[in-house]
């Protein structure tokens, strides 16, 4: 079995599932216009609980990569740029719950 598909196969790292978790969020957030209070007070939980949890592997730094960058928010120099460019890529593959658009631009 190829490593791609093992990974694909495996369950969620808690960076991961918390990922998951925030890119629903995310997206509610985004498209609600009832409760956005309710939403993003859960998004900065969720933020904060990525940021507390240890990575135990590649792709979760990876996911705290694309957390931090909030949809573009690293990019002051192009060591920024470059950081999210290769989270995108380690994650290519792996269920993220975003759409074929926003996971990869390359």
């Amino acid at each position: 079995m190829s490593e791609d598909k093992t990974k694909l196969e495996q369950a969620p790292t808690p960076i991961h599932a918390l990922y998951l978790r925030w890119m629903d969020c995310r997206n509610r957030y985004n498209d609600n216009d009832g409760e956005p209070d309710s939403l993003f007070d859960e998004l900065i939980d969720l933020e904060r609980k990525i940021l507390a949890t240890r990575p135990t592997t590649v792709e979760d730094y990876a996911f705290k990569i694309l957390v931090a960058d909030t949809d573009g928010d690293m990019n002051t120099n192009t060591f920024q740029v470059g950081m999210v460019e290769e989270a995108k890529v380690v994650v290519a593959g792996v269920p993220t719950g975003q759409s074929e658009a926003l996971k990869l631009d390359a």
